[in-house]
């Protein structure tokens, strides 16, 4: 069954099959990552079905628009534990998950940088995310924050297809988290997380 997708959530939904395997393939290379996987709006399933398939009781999906829940109910072997049902925005982690987390989703386009803020202030639990934006989404949120004049150099991050993608080394996985108190961390990126948090506030959720 298709549905059409709700305005008033920012939905759109994957439709090339193509492109859909090839996400969930690289979400499940990125298995032994997480203790979890939480797929935050997955709307009519598509991209689901491997993911259950794969991750099987570990899987878990937040979906806020009640006809896609109860689509998804109907037709996946999806059990009601493992469907959040509400808004992602709203919802406290530490209520739903007390292992760490892999965060996937096709984002809706109008909460993308609300979500990944969100993701940001629940980076203890986060493990690793893969996140599906609309290019202007992207180019949108980079023009703001150049345009807002919060640092005196140009922003020089590039928006280009993804080509290869390399997972970083251990002593990499949450490096900032586990030396906060080294030099690099206190002096360099601590003063711009502070500056992040307090220039976006309206931003970010409590």
């Amino acid at each position: 069954m298709s549905l059409a997708p709700n305005k008033r959530f920012g939905q759109h939904f994957l439709r090339d099959q193509q492109i859909i395997n090839r996400i969930a393939g690289a979400i499940i290379a990125l298995d032994d990552k997480a203790d979890q996987l939480l797929e935050v709006g997955p709307g009519e399933g598509v991209m689901t079905v491997p993911l259950l398939g794969h991750f099987g009781q570990r899987y878990h999906a937040a979906e806020i628009d009640t006809r896609l829940q109860q689509h998804l109910l109907d037709s996946l072997p999806l059990q009601p534990s493992q469907l959040l049902k509400g808004d992602f925005l709203k919802m406290d982690m530490a209520n739903y998950f007390k292992g760490s987390l892999l965060l996937v989703g096709n984002f809706p386009y109008n909460i993308s940088s609300q979500i990944v803020f969100k993701i940001i202030e629940d980076r203890v639990r986060v493990e690793s995310m893969v996140g599906m934006f609309q290019k202007e989404v992207a180019e949108r949120v980079l023009q703001e924050i150049d345009a807002s004049d919060l640092w005196s150099d140009p922003i020089v991050t590039e928006i280009s297809p993804l080509e290869n993608y390399y997972v970083a080394e251990e002593y990499h996985q949450q490096y900032y988290e586990n030396n906060s108190s080294q030099p690099y961390c206190s002096v360099v990126i601590a003063p711009k997380l502070k500056k992040m948090r307090s220039e976006f506030k309206d931003w970010l959720k409590e």
